[in-house]
């Protein structure tokens, strides 16, 4: 069985893409709690392939918000998932908290290029608690 290959340490996305959001977005000292959610299998719907959907579910640490973001598509990489909710929310985190050695290793050269702190962490409260309280809903 081969293995994975080991995850993409570059910065996928454009540099014109990452100079708008400096230039929109604010920067603030909140903390993101991330984490990658596998949602359900997606069907083949003639356009894409049956894929896992996936989300990439950002909470702000303090207040439990919920920052706005779309399912991924079998293509689609975290690192652009987090510069939508950056776009979405019009904010750059000072920190990003999360469990995951790989999904740090694939956020890292977009937190680097923002100056953002990655924070690996065992819990992350205000996700888990934002998490159950959606995944409640569809149930």
């Amino acid at each position: 069985m081969a293995s994975l290959p080991p995850p993409s340490l570059a910065v996928e996305v454009d540099n014109p893409r990452m100079n708008r959001i400096r230039g929109r977005c604010r920067r603030v000292t909140e903390d993101w709690e991330v984490r990658l959610l596998a949602l359900a299998r997606i069907a083949d719907s003639g356009d894409e392939p049956a894929h896992w959907g996936r989300m990439l579910l950002a909470v702000e640490a303090e207040s439990g918000f919920v920052f706005p973001s779309g399912v991924l598509g079998p293509g689609e990489s975290v690192q652009n998932a987090l510069l939508a909710s950056m776009e979405r929310a019009g904010i750059v985190p000072d920190r990003l908290r999360l469990t995951s050695f790989l999904l740090a290793e694939q956020l890292s050269p977009i937190a680097t290029a923002f100056g953002i702190k990655i924070e690996r962490v065992a819990k992350l409260p205000s996700l888990e608690r934002a998490s159950a309280h959606l995944t409640g809903r569809f149930r």
